[in-house]
């Protein structure tokens, strides 16, 4: 197990100006949470989170580290304001999706019987059938 605590956490509120990547209270409890190893920590916040803070949590994080590695690699610089503004709209759109689709929110089937999904924009009586 190797001890990441000497790791320097993300800049979660670069400036004034900036808007903050994750609230106030989140953000204390990232801190607040101390474990000797980034995969326990990580595992900390699935269990002490409430859902939908968990989503942005994850996907702030993921977008963080994809930023960071287009700076280093490819120079790509992207200021906070766009990094927040693509965190908001990633989020949105996985809403959107879930609200749209009735399958995330299926019962799961009754025993000894399956669940057959079919999309809705499959043609029926076309070639090009399964």
């Amino acid at each position: 197990m190797s001890d990441w605590a000497h790791a320097s956490p993300p800049r979660l509120h670069i400036h004034s100006s900036d808007p903050a990547l994750v609230d106030d209270d989140l953000a204390e409890h990232m801190i607040a949470t101390r474990e000797l190893s980034a995969k326990q920590w990580l595992l900390t916040m699935f269990d002490s989170l409430p859902h939908a803070t968990l989503i942005r949590l994850v996907v702030t994080l993921w977008v963080i580290w994809t930023m960071r590695r287009k700076e280093i690699h490819e120079e790509n610089y992207q200021t906070p304001l766009v990094t927040h503004q693509f965190i908001d709209r990633y989020i949105a759109e996985l809403e959107s999706i879930k609200r749209s689709s009735g399958v995330l929110d299926h019962a799961p089937p009754c025993v000894n019987w399956a669940r057959l999904g079919m999309d809705s924009s499959s043609e029926w009586g076309g070639k090009d059938q399964c």
